[in-house]
Parts: structure tokens; sequence; C-alpha cells
């Protein structure tokens, strides 16, 4: 799941949430047990477009101070994470992937049972 970048970050931050509750809903509806989400940022900036994606260069390390920059302001609660990744899981995923995607900094979400199917 890839959002748009914020403009609001308030209302922006809603509609995020808002996105990874409707996915819950929907994953509870169909009877699926877990979801996995993760929230962080981006950077863009038209003229470093060209350099290698490859080593270090100036288009990397700009690209990595916006991305700092933002995850600090985040961190502080100054500015919502502009996009958010989903895993969302068809059936009980093992122990050891919900680990190693805690590890990762993922949010591990446990559904509720159905009590309608």
């Amino acid at each position: 799941m890839r959002l748009p970048c914020r403009r609001d970050s308030v209302r922006l931050r809603r509609w995020i949430t808002g996105d990874i509750r409707e996915a819950a809903k929907l994953m509870t509806a169909v009877g699926e047990p877990v979801i996995a989400y993760k929230r962080f940022n981006d950077f863009y900036m038209p003229g470093l477009g060209g350099d290698a994606a490859t080593g270090w260069n100036r288009g990397y390390a700009i690209t990595r101070l916006g991305i700092g920059a933002q995850d600090m302001l985040c961190r502080l609660s100054l500015l919502a994470y502009g996009l958010a990744g989903a895993v969302l899981f068809k059936g009980s995923p093992p122990q050891a992937m919900l680990e190693a995607l805690r590890l990762n900094a993922f949010t591990v979400q446990r559904l509720p049972e159905n009590q309608y199917a």
C-alpha cells in the first residue's frame, strides 16, 4: 500500500491510519488473523534524478539527508510519515516471520476473530 506524500499533515495522518484501519477491517471480515505495517518517508529532488543509484555520490547523500531530516521530525511528532507499507497475510504466518517483521520496524497487529462469520 503506497500512499501519497503529505500536504495537510493532520488530514493525511488520519487518512494514512484510516487506510490501515480499513485494511484491518477488510482482513477481519474475511477471517484473516494478522496484518503488519510500517510507516516511512521518501525524498525526491528533480535535479538528482540522473545520479547513479549505486555507491556514494551527491544524489545519494542529499537523498539520505532529506529522509533523515523527515524521520527526525516524525519521531518528534512535528511531521506525519509520508508513506506506509502493509503486509496482508492469507492464513496465519509463522512466529519467526512475525518476529522478523518486528525486528525490521513493522507493527504487527493481531486481528480479532470475525464474530459474524
